[in-house]
């Protein structure tokens, strides 16, 4: 019973101690606001062209197969642009989405890329995934074809220092997948 008592005894001494104990409010008092602080890091500034300039809505409009409208959420940065089809018949919509990722220098865009493929699975033994020559220095297209379309699927291709996606959402077979490459091809060209 001893031990009991003696080990009371020694917890309730660390914790008078430990409460007991002052801070140095004098360091604290004299340093401003702002240094108590960390600093938040710049965004920093987008140096590419504006995605919705090389992917304007009537290009959209034609792959969707009818109006569209540009999604008032996605819309917040010159290197995205997301059209929402208006009339679809698709369960959850449909939208096509252009994303421009641009790079200052070419060992940047080469780390980003080799990032780029691994994560989308940009290989060709991979289900679904196609090289696509022609389109920008190298380009790729994802996802499952039916008829000729694309629900959810993608182009994924870099020209220079540039990377871009041109994303498909539907989970309805909606846009023509010879459309989604010509139209992805249309942005590389105008990229270089």
């Amino acid at each position: 019973m001893t031990w009991k008592r003696a080990l009371i005894g020694i917890a309730a001494a660390v914790l008078l101690f430990a409460c007991s104990s002052k801070k140095d409010e004098s360091a604290t008092a004299t340093q401003p606001a702002a240094a108590a602080q960390p600093a938040q890091p710049a965004e920093e500034a987008y140096s590419g062209p504006k995605a919705c300039d090389l992917f304007p809505a009537a290009d959209a409009e034609k792959l969707l197969g009818g109006p569209v409208q540009p999604s008032a959420v996605h819309n917040t940065k010159p290197g995205i642009c997301m059209y929402e089809a208006t009339t679809s018949k698709s369960v959850g919509g449909a939208s096509l989405t252009l994303t421009v990722d641009p790079h200052a220098t070419s060992a940047q865009e080469d780390i980003a890329w080799r990032q780029l493929k691994e994560v989308r699975h940009l290989q060709a033994d991979q289900k679904n995934t196609k090289s696509l020559p022609g389109i920008g220095d190298e380009a790729w297209s994802t996802g499952a074809t039916k008829n000729g379309k694309v629900g959810v699927g993608s182009v994924v291709g870099r020209v220079g220092n540039t990377q871009f996606m041109l994303d498909s959402m539907s989970l309805d077979y909606v846009v023509p997948a010879a459309g989604l490459q010509e139209e992805a091809k249309k942005v590389a060209d105008k990229l270089k």
